[in-house]
Parts: structure tokens; sequence; C-alpha cells
């Protein structure tokens, strides 16, 4: 049976445009965010059931009471619903870095890497990447969702160390290759152990000590020296 779809606390409104005389107290339609919202939602929890290649676009309209016609309006494919929950998995990666950070902060850079790493070293994030990671020869298509993702992923630390670089403070020459280095450091064992279900998520504690260590590691080999020089491996 179909079912109205209404955002988490919100008021039910006549929907608008509703002629004359609707009953008050009438649940408002949706609007397309929050339909898509949704069904970002189902095909995360049908995805991670059921898998990649044996999910259908049927079970993920079934799941919010919407109609397969409407569904596909929103999204053509399930390569497009599956990119869809990807971007929402890499969403918290994607803030802006802190330009307002002091050159030679790095207890900022040990922040963002710790939370970066705390969004990846999750249960569900582990899952999905199982997923991807069983089914990615048989569905190509799921390749192409996870390069993009790794560029929403390190946008956060690579914009920091841009900042960095340009005020003169690290010698880098690709911020964005620096960042994924980075990012292994700091969830490598760990992320390995968890994807063959051999250990659970770290906590914040053993987090932040892998960023601290990370950064320190880093900052010894990157920061400019005077004269404008830094060590270089041969």
């Amino acid at each position: 049976m179909s079912t109205t779809i209404l955002p988490t606390g919100a008021a039910s409104v006549a929907p608008a445009g509703a002629p004359a005389g609707a009953p008050a107290g009438a649940p408002r339609r949706p609007s397309e965010a929050e339909r898509r919202s949704a069904l970002v939602q189902a095909a995360e929890e049908v995805f991670l059931h059921h898998g990649y290649a044996a999910a259908n676009m049927d079970d993920v309209a079934q799941a919010v009471g919407m109609s397969k016609k409407t569904l596909y309006q929103l999204f053509p494919s399930k390569e497009a619903l599956f990119d869809a929950v990807v971007t929402r998995f890499c969403a918290p990666m994607q803030v802006a870095a802190d330009a307002t950070a002091l050159p030679g902060d790095a207890a900022a850079l040990t922040r963002m890497l710790a939370e970066v790493a705390a969004h990846i070293l999750t249960e569900r994030h582990v899952a999905l990447f199982r997923v991807i990671a069983s089914e990615v020869k048989r569905a190509p298509e799921l390749a192409a969702a996870v390069q993009r993702s790794r560029g929403r992923g390190t946008g956060l630390v690579e914009g920091w160390l841009q900042t960095q670089a340009e005020a003169g403070w690290l010698d880098i020459e690709d911020p964005a290759e620096v960042a994924g280095m980075l990012i292994g450091m700091v969830i490598g064992e760990p992320h390995l152990l968890m994807l063959i279900g051999q250990r659970s998520p770290p906590d914040a504690a053993e987090i932040d000590r892998r960023a601290r260590l990370a950064v320190g590691m880093f900052i010894g080999g990157a920061t400019r020296r005077p004269g404008g020089s830094t060590p270089r491996p041969d």
C-alpha cells in the first residue's frame, strides 16, 4: 500500500495549491529534495542487505511507498541511485577547510584527519565498501562511483593543505595526493582488519592517537625550512 513520506519532525500541512476546503491537517506533498533523501536512505539499506547486483529498483520504491515511475524520474538508473548513496556517505568529508587556521597549526590538521577517519571507520561505511569490493568486477560502474567518492572524501584535508602551502608553511606539490596519503596513514590497518571482520571500529582515543602520529611524521618532512628548502627523498 502506498504511503506518504513526511520528513522527520515535519508538521502535516495542506499541499501547496490544494483546492479550497481541503481537510485541515492533511499531509503535505513532500518536496523533491525530501523524496530524493528518502529514496537514498532506502537504497542504502537495500544495497547493504542484498548487494548491488541483486538489489532492484522495485525494492527501493516499495520501501518508501513510492511509485516506480516517480523513482525513475528522480534517479534514472540503479547506477545513479548507488552514486547518490556513495555521495551521502561522503558528505561529512566535503566540508570546506578552515581558511582561518594559522600557518603551522598542526592541531587543526590532526582534528580534520581524526574527523575523516571517524567517519570512514564505521561498520556501515565498511559494509558499503565490502559491497563494492565484492561486486566491482561484475558491475564496473561501481568503480566510477568509488573514483568520484575519493575526490569528495579528501576535500576537507586537501583544502587545508592547499591553504597552508599557499601561506608558505608547507612545501608540497600535490595537496590531493598528500591528503590521500595522510588519510591512508590514519585509517590503514584498522580499516583493513574491519573489512575482513577481525576487529571492531576504533574508539575516539585510538583515532586521535593515530592522527597525531601521522601528522607528526608528516610535519617533520614537509615543513618549509629557513631558506625555503625541505628534506627530499633521493
